[in-house]
């Protein structure tokens, strides 16, 4: 398994949607996990991005991944690829912090989300990344609806957990996760 840094366009990603045009981007990658085939395609897409008056630099991170059914372990965190996944992100986080990034979006579903969620917040814990600021946006108050009892309960720990939580749509409607990721892009 290894990280390998990927250059895309902002135009390739987003296929042609306009990113916000207050922003101007100044360098963007993906972190890709490799291993014989897609295991995870994405996860994270971290972006440097300056104002339009050129002051300052917000350091941002957003991250997406697959929920435990599109994962080959499944739900079997104890499972040595899971594990080794979780040491990886942890590592992976940790270089993203030591780039600059500073705020970690999270869009808080089951599966990878969770575990990017929880390497932000053992990293900060651990004073490894003091400054890190872990942000949940929720696409809908339902998102955890119909999870076992175990994963709710993850769900609302790591959201206590945030520094911030933003819900961005009333109710569950088709394609509101889909909106919830272009809109952590659009922040990122």
């Amino acid at each position: 398994t290894g990280i390998t840094p990927v250059q895309l366009s902002l135009a390739d990603f987003t296929a042609g949607r306009e990113s916000h045009p207050a922003l101007k981007i100044c360098s963007l990658f993906a972190l890709i996990i490799a291993r014989r085939g897609p295991l995870v395609k994405r996860l994270f897409f971290c972006y440097t991005v300056e104002n339009a008056t050129g002051r300052g630099a917000a350091m941002i991170c957003a991250f997406t991944g697959h929920r435990p059914e599109h994962l080959p372990w499944g739900r079997d965190e104890d499972d040595p690829r899971c594990r080794a996944l979780k040491i990886l992100l942890r590592r992976t986080v940790q270089q993203v912090y030591d780039r600059g990034f500073r705020t970690f979006l999270c869009g808080m579903a089951r599966g990878c989300d969770q575990y990017f969620a929880e390497a932000v917040l053992a990293l900060r814990s651990a004073g490894s990344a003091p400054e890190a600021r872990l942000c949940a946006m929720v696409p809908c108050p339902s998102q955890p609806d119909g999870w076992d009892e175990a994963s709710v309960a993850r769900y609302w720990a790591l959201l206590a957990a945030c520094d911030q939580l933003e819900v961005l749509e009333d109710h569950y409607s088709p394609g509101c996760m889909l909106r919830r990721n272009r809109e952590m892009l659009r922040r990122a």
